[in-house]
């Protein structure tokens, strides 16, 4: 069975599952000398399906979506660019971002469950020594995070697409512009 790709558009496309095409996802991957040879066109819709829903669902934006039913974060209206321009459509920093993201989903999970011991705690980390015996674990004393892709997540927090803080569950969007 063929996977299927529905790349996000304005106006909003109902369904859509994905930021960039597999034809763009190419040419970004080829421009930075990153090779994906020997992956099929499924494996890649399968790593830009992955991205998008992990850019959808690790950042908080500026504005607010297009329409309520729709199906990606992207796009958004009275969304604005550190630069104070109106970002109209889906940014060309997170077609981008989505590409490296992807890139990365070919070979990990981009969104992996966190460790836990026997008793459902998070382990952030753990030390073991054969001899004399010896084990030491340390808890995680927040919730499992996301994993950090520095270069990606530059991306879209250069461009100051990216809520710079949350109070009450509720994204501070900086949509007012003089």
């Amino acid at each position: 069975m063929a996977l299927t790709i529905t790349v996000q558009t304005l106006p909003p496309v109902a369904g859509a599952n994905a930021y960039v095409s597999v034809a763009f996802f190419k040419a970004r991957m080829d421009a930075k000398l990153r090779s994906y040879a020997g992956k099929t066109d499924d494996q890649l819709i399968a790593a830009i399906t992955a991205a998008t829903e992990y850019v959808d669902t690790r950042f908080r934006f500026v504005g607010y979506r297009v329409a309520a039913g729709q199906s990606t974060e992207w796009p958004r209206q009275n969304a604005y660019d550190d630069r104070g321009d109106r970002v109209v459509g889906v940014p060309d920093a997170v077609m981008k971002a989505t590409c490296d993201y992807a890139f990365r989903a070919l070979s990990a999970e981009l969104m992996p469950d966190a460790t836990r011991d026997e008793s459902g705690q998070v382990v952030k980390s753990k030390t073991e020594k054969v001899g004399p015996l010896e084990e030491s674990v340390e808890y995680a004393t927040y919730f499992a995070s996301m994993p950090e892709y520095p270069a990606a997540d530059r991306l879209l927090s250069s461009r100051g697409l990216v809520c710079s803080a949350a109070i009450g569950g509720f994204a501070v969007h900086n949509t007012a512009r003089g």
